[in-house]
């Protein structure tokens, strides 16, 4: 199986403050960015039925940018300076990734249920798989180089390729000049 999983920034102030104050200013996206970097190795939500050895592809929600946008408002009705300097420091960040796919994976283990260890958390699902062999693409990938062959998903985080649609999708990140070894 080959899954998109697409995350979010922060959607609520309270979410943001507790990344800030919390967890060493660590949202999905630098997450995702050190893990890729230091481990090549991460922990993600993932389908339920995803199987050891399936290829995981990571994706900035195309409306990062709205859900970024409205926490940098409700920051800065708090007065709380470093709360808005650190809201401004994601806004740049995740316009930047918004509706793009920036990394791949490969499930090591079968996925388990957990509790995140975020108490604002804007995802779901319990499912989380352990993912090896995590890399950066050189070069994100636009949705707008995808979309008319896969829809991702706006109900869940989750989304399902068909042997057909991973079949392009491949050839289109490789256009965009990147290496992929799946």
């Amino acid at each position: 199986m080959v899954i998109i999983t697409n995350f979010q920034p922060p959607k609520e102030i309270e979410d943001l403050a507790d990344r800030l104050y919390n967890n060493n200013g660590y949202t999905s996206l630098e997450i995702l960015l050190t893990d890729a970097i230091d481990t090549s190795k991460t922990e993600w939500t993932v389908d339920k039925e995803c199987k050891v050895g399936d290829t995981v592809l990571f994706m900035c929600a195309k409306t990062a940018k709205d859900h970024i946008a409205h926490v940098c408002a409700e920051a800065k009705k708090l007065n709380d300076n470093e709360l808005i300097n650190f809201a401004e420091e994601e806004r740049k960040k995740y316009n930047s990734y918004a509706g793009h796919l920036l990394a791949v994976g490969m499930l090591e283990d079968l996925p388990f249920q957990d509790v995140s260890d975020f108490p604002y958390q804007g995802w779901k699902s319990p499912w989380y798989g352990k993912i090896c062999d995590l890399k950066l693409f050189d070069h994100p990938v636009s949705i707008d180089d995808f979309r008319d062959f896969i829809n991702i998903s706006r109900t869940g985080s989750i989304t399902k390729l068909t042997n057909e649609q991973w079949s392009q999708l491949k050839q289109v990140i490789l256009n965009n000049g990147n290496i992929i070894r799946l």
